[in-house]
């Protein structure tokens, strides 16, 4: 009967070390100042033209932006971006890595008495679009998190390339602003197929296991 009872406990350790070694190892990808605090504001609702790490490019103006209870809190930090017709991006140091799994969140807003001119969040790799979300979401005096996905191949042409973030105002007037916050990108390895077995099997084990102990 203490057999019985220590082969239990030695399996439920073993399946729930599986199970996490499966759910581990999500990788946070390095960003350029992904809440735009850089340069520090002293002064509330004032913004500056640039931002640190990023490149604006557009015939309008973006910038940072100090935020205050009048307009949209920063969901990270004080600051946000401001877009008006131009658009954002950064290419990172980080290349598209084979058999990987990418997801992309940055905090959309609207600037309240303004018009949202709709906006869209694309991942390349160089000069290959992976993935966006081309505004699918409609902040309204607030922020919303836009989320785009991708799951790279085991091969081919983006493969290797430097991953790029673009953070685009498609607005055709100066006059609608969008508010960009908090980028995060994050990656997690495709587990191969021996892998997801173990791990499922591992999970039915560990309900077993509760079953008979019950």
């Amino acid at each position: 009967m203490k057999t019985t009872n220590k082969m239990t406990s030695s399996s439920a350790t073993f399946v729930a070390f599986a199970f996490l070694t499966y759910n581990a190892g999500a990788v946070v990808i390095a960003i350029t100042n992904p809440s735009f605090e850089d340069p520090f504001i002293a002064t509330q609702e004032t913004g500056v033209i640039g931002a640190s790490g990023w490149i604006i490019s557009g015939s309008g103006s973006g910038g940072i932006f100090r935020t205050t209870l009048t307009s949209p809190n920063a969901t990270d930090g004080l600051n946000v971006a401001f877009s008006s017709r131009v658009n954002f991006s950064q290419t990172l140091t980080t290349t598209l890595e084979p058999s990987t799994n990418y997801i992309l969140r940055v905090d959309v807003g609207d600037r309240p008495g303004l018009l949202f001119p709709g906006y869209q969040v694309r991942l390349f790799a160089g000069a290959i679009l992976l993935s966006e979300d081309d505004n699918s979401l409609a902040p309204n005096s607030g922020f919303l998190t836009s989320s785009v996905t991708f799951t790279s191949p085991s091969g081919g042409p983006a493969i290797g390339n430097f991953l790029r973030i673009e953070l685009n105002n498609p607005g055709i007037t100066s006059g609608p602003q969008i508010f960009w916050d908090n980028v995060r990108l994050e990656t997690t390895a495709v587990p191969e197929s021996s892998t997801a077995l173990l791990a499922a099997g591992a999970i039915a084990a560990l309900a077993g296991l509760r079953r008979r102990n019950q």
